[in-house]
């Protein structure tokens, strides 16, 4: 059975410039940019969120804007018009 290229994960441990991440039962040690690293801080210290998608061939992390997972970018949404809803697609 070969293993999926993306994997959700839980946060094990961050470090300077290093995160280690458990998926799929193995440990993952990803090195993080400047960006990835204040990213990974704020889901972690300020939303409380320790789940991250990881691209398990290329040892990196995935951020949702990287795969246009929100709804407002889906094709067979665009034509939804609402005066609930703005233009990033959030209901106001």
């Amino acid at each position: 059975m070969s293993e999926l290229q993306f994997e959700h994960g839980i946060v094990k441990e961050i470090g300077n410039k290093e995160v280690i991440v458990s998926a799929a039962n193995k440990e993952y040690h990803i090195t993080l940019s400047n960006e990835e690293e204040e990213v990974i801080q704020i889901l972690l210290l300020e939303e409380d969120v320790p789940y991250v998608l990881i691209d398990t061939k290329n040892n990196r992390l995935v951020f949702e804007d990287e795969l246009n997972m929100t709804e407002h970018h889906q094709p067979e949404l665009a034509d939804l018009e609402s005066d609930a809803v703005d233009s990033d697609g959030y209901v106001k």
